[in-house]
């Protein structure tokens, strides 16, 4: 997933956590003009974040089982 130019709305959330139902792990690159806080993101997806590099960030839907 991208984060554009209007940085993190609600629908960018919602589609977030959707994704992380889906899938489980997601993978979410911002711009470089926009301010983007990965905690924040993770925390208000319920989700885990596993690591940010640069403008990259990896959520993992919690209770996942390790594959």
């Amino acid at each position: 997933m991208w984060i554009g130019k209007h940085g993190c709305t609600r629908q960018t959330l919602d589609e977030i956590a959707v994704q992380l139902e889906k899938r489980g792990v997601v993978k979410i690159r911002w711009l470089r003009n926009t301010s983007v806080d990965p905690d924040r993101i993770a925390r208000e997806c319920r989700a885990r974040l596993l690591s940010v590099r640069g403008r990259t960030m990896i959520l993992e839907k919690p209770g996942r089982a390790d594959r």
